[in-house]
């Protein structure tokens, strides 16, 4: 019905073997079952098949898996239509439970069957009507504020962990302070550091007056003055400012003339080029005014259209016409003529100024380039000059340092081992200096861990008082739940005629824990017998079918261990192991 086994596998196996335990392929395995439901009968059926496949080109189909067909009333359908039917009806997991005696106490896990339990007591009952019953449990109903007990339960046990997991670190935190307080700490004090560093200031100022004895201050200060002086050397630089800026007048005045320079030369070639132009239209003008003065009067005498002879005084008034308009002409491109020649000899009146102009400024470049080169050199001589001035007179106070940390050396060579001596002391008063410091801090830290103690120790008593006051409230919880449990239990084992329930159980330190023990005629069920697991399984069931009001056929499988089997109000199916039967056979009882 639901796709898999009596122990829940969906991967169970189907195909029908062979002797060698080997499928037996091309074979149909179908499973029906008909349905009595509200009067009206439901006929289901799956048949798994195997899938052949022949792909292209291929001449025999090849195995590719399996297929599952679905059928409602001999309607083919989909899986999802085939289930989705099934559940119109009944869910699977209490399908199972009415069907199978031992499914609810075998295969459930103790928690679902304490919620199916409980599910069948008055829902309308509330943990406040409950807490009402006693005025024991005043306490805790005014603590709960809105909550449910086992709300309220759980934030109980969250503080109870909380303060648990501090007090078992406490002694370890306790145990790391007594570590960390030294066994031993020196009694030196701040006053024998102060006398150590007063010591130790003598013996430094002994050092420098052997220093300052010696002479060697005033060489070292000799020294020091002479490298300064040849720091204030290195630091010199040749003053050529003014040979620099007059560079830069020279740079910047080139610049301006090399800019106009161009400038010129591009009008000195305008103006050529416009000069040449002019040439080019007055040739052309005088070639014009030649192919005019060539044109001659060579009108026809005779009229085209009638063929008759021109009256000679029209022909007279052609040719004055003719020639009226030829003068017009060549006087037109004479004008022309004479202008473009005006303006030609205006354009090489500009080129001629600006190339006398481009000569000046070409030999104000040369003059100015002149002076740069001029002014380079003088610079160049000078640094060159300076900067051999500077090497010689590095060299002289280098000699004099030499000479004077010779000097140095030779009269402080005799005060140096006094000097180590004198170190050699202060190293050894620091060394108690610093064994001071760390007897000091070694009592301070001794001080504070005792500190800590203190604290920790007092934590431990709080957190011990607030544990203790939330296990009243967790031992009043406990004293509710159980009270809450008699009832439901009271309540839930009046639904059974024979199976009873224990829905909690008592630990060794008083607590209360949740369970869900069925027992039958007070025996435990994991100590009954098989008949006796079925008849409390079929009065379990019997009972659940009422409450849900389905009913499905029940399949008592052993039932030949049972001599007497308790009735059910479903249809019930007992399979029976019959040594003289081969086959399945089926009787109606």
């Amino acid at each position: 019905l639901f796709g898999k086994d009596s122990l829940g596998r969906s991967d169970f196996g189907i195909k029908t073997q062979d002797e060698n335990g080997k499928a037996i392929h091309n074979l149909e395995h179908t499973v029906e079952c008909e349905l009595a439901i509200d009067n009206s009968i439901l006929t289901l059926k799956k048949v798994y098949a195997e899938k052949w496949t022949k792909k292209r080109g291929s001449a025999e189909a090849d195995f590719t898996g399996h297929e599952t067909k679905y059928f409602i009333n001999e309607v083919p359908s989909t899986k999802k239509e085939y289930e989705q039917k099934i559940a119109m009806y009944i869910d699977e997991n209490l399908f199972k439970t009415i069907t199978n005696p031992l499914y609810f106490n075998e295969h459930l896990k103790w928690q679902d069957r304490r919620a199916i339990l409980l599910s069948l007591c008055d829902n309308n009952m509330t943990d406040d009507d409950i807490l009402a019953r006693s005025p024991e449990f005043l306490p805790l109903q005014e603590e709960l504020k809105g909550r449910t007990v086992q709300e309220y339960q759980k934030i109980i046990k969250s503080k109870q962990t909380a303060i648990n997991d501090e007090l078992k670190a406490i002694p370890q935190r306790i145990n790391e302070a007594n570590l960390a307080i030294p066994e031993t700490v020196s009694t030196l004090t701040e006053t024998d550091k102060a006398e150590i560093e007063n010591k130790i200031a003598e013996l430094n100022a002994e050092i420098i007056a052997l220093q300052n004895g010696s002479g060697a201050l005033q060489i070292e200060t000799e020294i020091q003055a002479l490298k300064e002086q040849k720091k204030q050397i290195e630091n010199k630089r040749c003053d050529v400012s003014t040979l620099e800026d007059e560079l830069v007048k020279y740079k910047t005045e080139l610049s301006n003339v090399r800019l106009n320079k161009a400038e010129c030369k591009l009008n000195v070639q305008r103006y050529f080029n416009l000069a040449n132009q002019c040439e080019i239209d007055a040739k052309r003008l005088r070639e014009e005014w030649h192919k005019v003065n060539d044109i001659q009067y060579n009108e026809s005498e005779i009229c085209p259209t009638c063929g008759q002879s021109i009256p000679a005084e029209q022909i007279e008034q052609a040719k004055a016409k003719f020639n009226t308009t030829r003068a017009t002409k060549l006087e037109e491109i004479t004008t022309q003529g004479k202008a473009k020649a005006a303006e030609k000899d205006s354009y090489i009146a500009q080129h001629d100024k600006l190339t006398k102009d481009l000569n000046v400024l070409t030999a104000k470049d040369n003059e100015i380039v002149d002076a740069i080169t001029r002014v380079k050199a003088l610079i160049s001589d000078a640094t060159n000059d300076f900067a051999d001035k500077i090497k010689i007179e590095i060299a002289e106070i280098d000699t004099r340092i030499a000479e004077a940390e010779n000097n140095r050396q030779n009269a402080t060579e005799s005060v140096k081992e006094r000097i180590n001596t004198i170190n050699a002391q202060i190293n050894a008063e620091n060394a108690k200096i610093a064994e001071i410091n760390k007897a000091i801090v070694e009592r301070d830290l001794a001080e504070r861990q005792r500190v800590r103690i203190t604290e920790l120790e007092a934590d431990e008593k709080r957190l011990a008082t607030e544990y203790a006051e939330l296990d009243k409230i967790a031992y009043l919880i406990e004293k509710f739940t159980k009270f809450k449990v008699d009832m439901l239990s009271e309540e839930i084992n009046s639904h059974f005629k024979y199976a009873k329930f224990k829905l909690f159980e008592e630990q060794v330190n008083g607590g209360i824990a949740e369970c869900c023990e069925v027992t039958y005629k007070g025996v435990e069920y994991s100590d009954l017998n098989n008949a006796s697991r079925i008849n409390t399984g079929l009065d379990i069931i019997n009972t659940l079918c009422q409450l849900n009001d389905k009913y499905a056929p029940v399949i008592v499988d052993n039932s030949e261990s049972v001599t007497n089997i308790l009735p059910t109000t479903s249809q019930m199916i007992c399979l029976v192991v019959s040594a003289e039967d081969d086959v399945l056979r089926v009787e109606k009882n």
